[in-house]
């Protein structure tokens, strides 16, 4: 597994707002929007891939000089409580 920062807007970047999309907004009957996604942005893509796929992904936003937002951890429901969560957030 390797997890890497990412750049808005790539191949990488969609199967994360897939991953993000499957596990944190259609369980509450939401999708993303264009509106949404332009919230991506400004942000820090951060992604765990295991063989090409990603498998868990989160979003750090920026908020000021000394303030970074943690947004939208997600892991691949096949690879929950095996700590990918736990790596994103030390990496």
């Amino acid at each position: 597994m390797e997890i890497k920062i990412i750049q808005y807007n790539t191949p990488v970047y969609w199967q994360s707002v897939k991953l993000r999309e499957e596990t944190l907004r259609q369980p509450l009957g939401m999708k993303f929007t264009p509106k949404a996604l332009e919230q991506d942005k400004p942000c820090f893509h951060i992604v765990a891939l295991y063989n090409g796929k990603v498998i868990g992904t989160t979003l750090l936003k920026p908020i000021d000089k000394q303030t970074i937002k943690i947004r939208q951890v997600a892991v691949d429901y096949d690879y929950r409580h095996s700590g990918i969560g736990k790596k994103l957030m030390k990496f």
